[in-house]
């Protein structure tokens, strides 16, 4: 939750607050769930590797381990997109402000 205390708010923004939010987005997306895959995958390749065997069982691992690794891949680059929009945003909204008064 971004930082709405008005002692903070610097530019007509909290700008903390928006860096906070940042980082609870990073922890949530990319360090919870990474964790998430990364428990999940090693349950699904322990199932695998009870009751499966042969050229199907490693390709199927290949494969599998190929996905996740795109999936947590995908999840990088959508954090590292929004962090990018957050920062144009901030930037906007901080020269906006400086233009606000012509002297």
């Amino acid at each position: 939750m971004a930082d709405l205390n008005i002692g903070d708010v610097t530019y007509g923004i909290s700008y903390s607050g928006i860096e906070q939010y940042k980082e609870d987005i990073k922890s949530k997306c990319l360090v919870e769930v990474k964790n998430l895959i990364e428990e999940h995958s090693a349950l699904v390749r322990q199932a695998i590797d009870a009751g499966w065997n042969g050229e199907s069982a490693k390709k199927f691992k290949e494969l599998f381990n190929k996905r996740c690794d795109e999936l947590v891949d995908a999840l990088d680059s959508e954090y590292y997109n929004l962090e990018s929009r957050l920062n144009e945003l901030t930037t906007n909204y901080i020269n906006q402000d400086a233009g606000m008064f012509i002297e």
